[in-house]
């Protein structure tokens, strides 16, 4: 009879030591490869009435590949996963995940004073449990966002701002207002890249020449080495 040690034993993995972000076209992925992690201003909702926030965030999933589908399919075929040690030396934090029974939010939130809320410096890290969500294509569903282990860059020195009574018109044009008066970055060290994905293989034909190019122009990483670490999402989808 052979004997099993139990420090041999392999568990499924639930979190990943990379983080990834993920975007709808190739262009807007060469070009946070090139320049940074764009970071865009959202509104995040409460689950209390019509309150909400606005603030500069990136967004990343802290989910290993072999369960990333849906993420794919929800926010888009292009992604870069980056090393966690490094996005968290750069103050990436998971969100605190939260519902309308959260007592630590109802002690913040009162209909005729917000200040509780507006003061909390946590604010840009609440995160919906369950509620809507629209995806790059436009289509809105309901989303327990639980399941997507978000973690989030914030910049420095940035407050986010507290929404009451909003439509989603006046929503969004105050966020493409914001997104228009200056283009904040994540820097994003190419040698801190673990993987590149890309929709398909024919996405490789502009791919390529991007990454000699970068490659070329950087000391710390080869070209063959990023290279390597392309994948497709079609493998992903089929092989994972």
């Amino acid at each position: 009879m052979i004997k099993i040690k139990a420090k041999n034993h392999i568990s499924q993995n639930l979190s990943s030591t990379t983080l990834f972000s993920f975007t709808y076209t190739l262009d807007f992925l060469l070009d946070n490869l090139e320049h940074g992690f764009y970071v865009n201003h959202i509104y995040e909702k409460l689950p209390f009435r019509k309150i909400g926030y606005i603030v500069p965030m990136r967004c990343f999933c802290d989910i290993p590949l072999g369960m990333i589908k849906t993420h794919l399919v929800w926010y888009g075929n292009y992604g870069l996963g980056i090393k966690r040690k490094y996005a968290r030396s750069h103050g990436v934090c998971p969100v605190w995940y939260i519902h309308s029974d959260s007592r630590e939010m109802k002690s913040l939130i009162s209909r005729k004073n917000l200040d509780g809320l507006k003061s909390n410096s946590f604010l840009p890290y609440f995160k919906q449990f369950y509620g809507n969500q629209k995806n790059y294509e436009g289509i809105t569903q309901k989303i327990k966002f639980y399941d997507e282990r978000e973690w989030r860059y914030i910049p420095k020195e940035i407050k986010a701002e507290v929404l009451l009574d909003k439509t989603e018109s006046e929503i969004e044009a105050i966020r493409k207002n914001k997104n228009g008066n200056k283009i904040l970055r994540m820097p994003i060290p190419l040698n801190e890249v673990e993987y590149i994905i890309v929709n398909d293989s024919k996405d490789l034909k502009i791919l390529l020449p991007a990454l000699k190019r970068l490659a070329s122009k950087n000391q710390d990483v080869s070209y063959e080495l990023l290279v390597s670490k392309i994948l497709t999402s079609k493998q992903i989808q089929k092989d994972f």
